[in-house]
């Protein structure tokens, strides 16, 4: 007959194992549940960060709200996830709503306000001012978007600082059909035109042999990086696969989230070399599909450089 001790050994060892299977049993399906969802969780976009007024936007009109109240009054469904921004589709097609990642950025006032010994609380606040860093360089970047890129960016609205004007709820449906009602109040959030992605929007133009539509699209994008480089903006991802779209055929900017200021960016000369540099990747891309509309992008990089360089002579005289 066994002794106690070796059934109290073994109790201990069942117990054990038992302890780390469930353990390892909750990891599994915590991941798997990420996976699923795209780790997209409601508690990933609230956050405790304060008012700042360097983020706040100007007043909507009545006519705005009114236009957003109706966007809004429509599901979104689940689109995807970016560094930034978890992205839903509205069920028109004609909008996305783009909530932040603020789990990522912004911690919360708990960990701010702990107690530490000293050491680690000069780690802790060098990470908290690191982290609030990048946040503000993302929320300027946004302002830029909307309040200077309007019309190049397709953001109808922000919301970078909560208990903004819109007081309402609307449905969300994640990657896997599950139902959230979000209270917007409190959120940050950007609402924006859907648009092709660039590529893609390019290839359905030339597939349907519209060249006189494609050449108008490169004219556009090349004027449009201008623009922003005159106005002494620059993109530090400027990705036209990933961040430049086509939305009626018009060009737009999808990833609002990386603009920086530097006026040094403003010279002719800078600038045009920065576009050269940027449109490269689609210039080979064209060039394989249709070399006319490559060298057709070429031609209007000169024509529009040759401009801007003879005004800026100007200026200078």
């Amino acid at each position: 007959m066994r002794n106690k001790s070796e059934i109290t050994v073994q109790k201990i060892i069942k117990y054990l194992a038992l302890t780390c299977i469930t353990a390892l049993s909750c990891i599994g399906l915590q991941k798997f549940c990420r996976s699923k969802t795209d780790g997209f969780a409601e508690s990933k976009i609230h956050s405790d960060m304060q008012f700042h007024q360097e983020f706040q936007t100007s007043t909507l009109s009545v006519d705005e709200l009114q236009k957003i109240d109706t966007i809004l009054s429509q599901p979104f469904y689940y689109l995807g996830k970016g560094v930034q921004c978890y992205a839903f589709v509205s069920k028109d097609q004609k909008y996305v709503i783009k909530f932040l990642r603020l789990d990522r950025l912004c911690p919360s006032v708990l960990y701010s306000q702990i107690s530490l010994p000293s050491f680690l609380k000069k780690i802790r606040d060098e990470r908290v001012d690191r982290k609030f860093g990048e946040l503000s360089r993302d929320f300027i970047s946004y302002k830029i978007a909307y309040d200077l890129l309007k019309n190049y960016t397709g953001l109808e609205y922000i919301q970078l600082n909560k208990n903004g004007p819109i007081n309402k709820k609307i449905t969300l449906y994640d990657k896997i059909n599950v139902l959230h009602e979000i209270d917007l109040k409190p959120l940050q959030f950007l609402i924006q035109k859907k648009a092709d992605l660039f590529y893609v929007g390019m290839q359905k133009i030339l597939d349907r042999g519209d060249k006189d539509k494609a050449r108008s699209l490169i004219t556009q994008l090349v004027e449009y990086l201008c623009l922003r480089s005159s106005m002494g903006f620059y993109d530090k991802d400027p990705d036209i696969n990933t961040n430049f779209g086509i939305q009626d055929e018009v060009i737009m900017q999808i990833d609002v989230g990386r603009f920086r200021h530097d006026i040094t960016r403003m010279d002719p000369q800078l600038y045009i070399d920065d576009v050269i540099r940027i449109t490269d990747n689609f210039q080979q891309w064209l060039e394989a599909r249709d070399k006319g509309l490559s060298d057709y992008l070429l031609s209007e990089i000169e024509r529009i450089k040759l401009s801007k360089l003879k005004n800026n002579e100007h200026k200078n005289c």
